[in-house]
């Protein structure tokens, strides 16, 4: 759906030229696309994390952190086996002013794996004039969010399914785009789930905010180029096993919000059966009195893991650790 040619990342063999599943580490660390037309832009909280189960602040017993640590499993679990899958995203396209057709031909702007169809591919077209909505047009017709469509005005969020293809209209009015899963896309097929450490309640720490005087914006540098504009809002101090003093910067992903999103590094970080290079998100809710549980065994892995074709933001050189955190989500693979 680019007009202009685009640089692709690093290609997973075996499948078209265009599909890509993974990215080269080194590449992810360095911020390897340049340019607007090979970089999505920053994505929602839904296309760019996972949604943990989180306490309140309080204390809880054994029993209650076990319980919580494996609801938010099963929750990343079930999103790796879904159909929007991140395993299954295959690629992420920018819809410039003008018309766009899908097409299977080498060397199409807006090219899909034809062994991802059940049937020969028709006429669909998306037709984009920002800022206005973009349109569908499609012969024959094609479902939208379930229901056969020919023509229609898209939404935000709209799927539309041909064959094992996904197409989930993301971006904004100004900046439309079509995210790309493939449901047979090997990534998906070879799922057999997450790796983590073993639990260490060690690891479930507290931790006091010490704000800013007023919240700031930052842009963190970002796996795919564009920076991510998040709010800071102040530097959480606590204590790592054996007996480590941390600090990392806090940030919220929607003003006024009590939830804390944490981008980290640490020692275990890009190390040989260690955890994501790129760092990992932790959630903690922030109480009243300005305190916070940190439960390291709750960290995961950013969306940028499983797919090259997600906008992650890397951490701050302030947010990477010294101690090593032997808890939480592993590397889900070697890049």
């Amino acid at each position: 759906m680019l007009v202009q040619p685009r640089r692709s990342p690093t290609r997973m063999s075996g499948r078209p030229a265009q599909i890509v599943v993974r990215v080269s580490l080194v590449a992810l660390l360095a911020g390897s696309c340049q340019g607007r037309q090979a970089c999505p832009p920053s994505q929602s909280r839904t296309e760019m994390t996972k949604a943990p189960l989180l306490d309140a602040g309080r204390v809880l017993g054994p029993i209650d952190v076990q319980r919580q640590r494996a609801a938010f499993r099963e929750e990343q679990d079930a999103l790796l086996r879904s159909e929007l899958s991140p395993l299954a995203r295959v690629d992420y396209v920018h819809l410039t002013a003008g018309e766009h057709r899908l097409s299977t031909a080498v060397g199409a702007a807006l090219r899909v794996p034809a062994d991802a169809l059940s049937g020969p591919l028709g006429q669909v077209s998306f037709v984009a004039a920002p800022p206005s909505a973009v349109r569908l047009v499609a012969d024959p017709p094609v479902k939208l969010d379930g229901v056969l469509q020919s023509q229609a005005v898209l939404r935000k969020g709209q799927v539309i399914s041909l064959g094992l293809l996904r197409l989930l209209c993301t971006g904004t009015d100004a900046d439309p785009a079509l995210a790309v899963y493939d449901l047979g896309s090997p990534a998906r097929r070879e799922y057999r789930g997450l790796r983590y450490y073993p639990d260490d309640d060690r690891f479930r720490v507290a931790a006091r905010l010490q704000r800013y005087a007023q919240p700031k914006a930052v842009h963190l540098p970002a796996s795919r180029g564009d920076d991510k504009d998040l709010q800071a809002v102040g530097t959480l101090q606590f204590r790592l096993p054996p007996s480590q003093d941390e600090s990392m910067e806090a940030y919220l992903e929607q003003p006024g919000s009590t939830r804390l999103f944490l981008i980290f590094r640490d020692g275990t970080s890009g190390k040989k059966d260690g955890s994501y290079g790129a760092g990992r998100f932790l959630y903690a809710q922030l109480g009243s009195d300005d305190t916070v549980w940190l439960d390291f065994n709750q960290a995961w892995n950013p969306l940028c893991a499983y797919s090259a074709y997600f906008h992650c933001p890397l951490p701050p050189r302030s947010n990477w650790l010294k101690s090593q955190i032997p808890v939480g989500e592993k590397v889900y693979s070697e890049h």
